[in-house]
This record gives structure tokens, C-alpha cells and sequence, in this order.
């Protein structure tokens, strides 16, 4: 038995885009030198998009958050240094879930292949 969720796509768009801005906003707080609370909210916003992503079955939306969550969780707990590299992957990964997510707005059939950044951020892991 399948559920419809096509009562919560809104919803999910919604609050995907939020969770995207706010980890826009909080990016740019970050720096190679930060403390391990700046990228507390951050793994919380990805920890969310991913969990509401895969309810709604966008896998590969979920997948980038799983990944960019798992490195917040990392940066909090001090086991991966916060680098001007993995900087640019991270914010080059939230530009394409923004992306993906307008785009995904625009034609709820087709979900877009995240798979690059998504090679991009399992380096880090």
C-alpha cells in the first residue's frame, strides 16, 4: 500500500527551501578556525531536509543532506578539520539542493542527479 503525498509536496517545498536559506545564512558564518556550535544548526538542517526527503522519496535530495549532514557531525565533534576546501564543496553542495529543489518545484516528476556532489562530499567522510 502506497501513501499520496502529493497533500505534503507543498509543505515539503516549504520547508526545504527554509532549511536550504538557513544553511546558506549560517555558511557564512563558518570559517576554517570556528567553533563546533556554528555548525550545530547546520547539521540540524541537514539532519531535516534529509529525513523529509526521503519521505517524499527524492532520494537523491536526501542523500546529499545524509552526506552533509554526517560532515556537520564531524565539524562538531572535531574528527574533520573545517578546510577552505571542504568550505567550497559544502556551499557548491547546498547550491545544488537549492537547484534541485526550484527545479524539482517546477516539474515534480523528474528528480535531478545529485550524484557529483555527492562523489564531491564522500571525500570527506
Amino acid at each position: 500500500m502506497s501513501t499520496d503525498l502529493s497533500n505534503f509536496k507543498k509543505l515539503y517545498f516549504e520547508t526545504a527551501h527554509v532549511y536550504v536559506l538557513s544553511m546558506q545564512k549560517a555558511l557564512e558564518n563558518a570559517a576554517p578556525n570556528s567553533e563546533p556550535h556554528v555548525f550545530e544548526n547546520l547539521h540540524l538542517y541537514a539532519h531535516s531536509l534529509k529525513s523529509q526527503s526521503a519521505v517524499m522519496q527524492y532520494t537523491q535530495i536526501a542523500e546529499l543532506s545524509g552526506y552533509l549532514e554526517q560532515i556537520f557531525n564531524k565539524l562538531i565533534i572535531h574528527t574533520e578539520g573545517y578546510s577552505l576546501e571542504l568550505s567550497g564543496v559544502i556551499k557548491a553542495s547546498v547550491t545544488s539542493l537549492k537547484n534541485a529543489l526550484t527545479n524539482l518545484e517546477k516539474d515534480q516528476e523528474t528528480e535531478a542527479s545529485l550524484s557529483d556532489r555527492i562523489n564531491d562530499l564522500r571525500k570527506f567522510i
